[in-house]
């Protein structure tokens, strides 16, 4: 549909959205965390919430890191399904 000159509306492929940002933020948990000594994967602080010794350290830690991983998934999802949906139409067109 065209609202205007040039302007166009597509339609979010939300499956592909969920499937690109889940790939992402799963992904975010094996890059190394810089700024901790020595450098860790994010996954080895998940581990930590299974100490009971370490819990009440590193839950903080985790809970920006799961924020954090998860914006940055879905916004960057969002900005590759529409890239996609994008060249798709385009494609598409005779």
């Amino acid at each position: 549909m065209i609202l205007g000159v040039g302007v166009m509306r597509f339609k979010t492929n939300k499956r592909l959205w969920l499937a690109v940002s889940a790939v992402l933020f799963v992904a975010c948990w094996f890059i190394p965390i810089i700024g901790v000594q020595p450098a860790m994967p994010g996954f080895v602080l998940l581990l930590g919430l299974f100490d009971p010794a370490h819990f009440r350290e590193v839950l903080p830690i985790v809970a920006i890191l799961l924020f954090a991983f998860a914006s940055g998934a879905v916004i960057v999802g969002w900005i590759l399904q529409c890239v996609f949906v994008m060249l798709r139409h385009a494609r598409s067109r005779p």
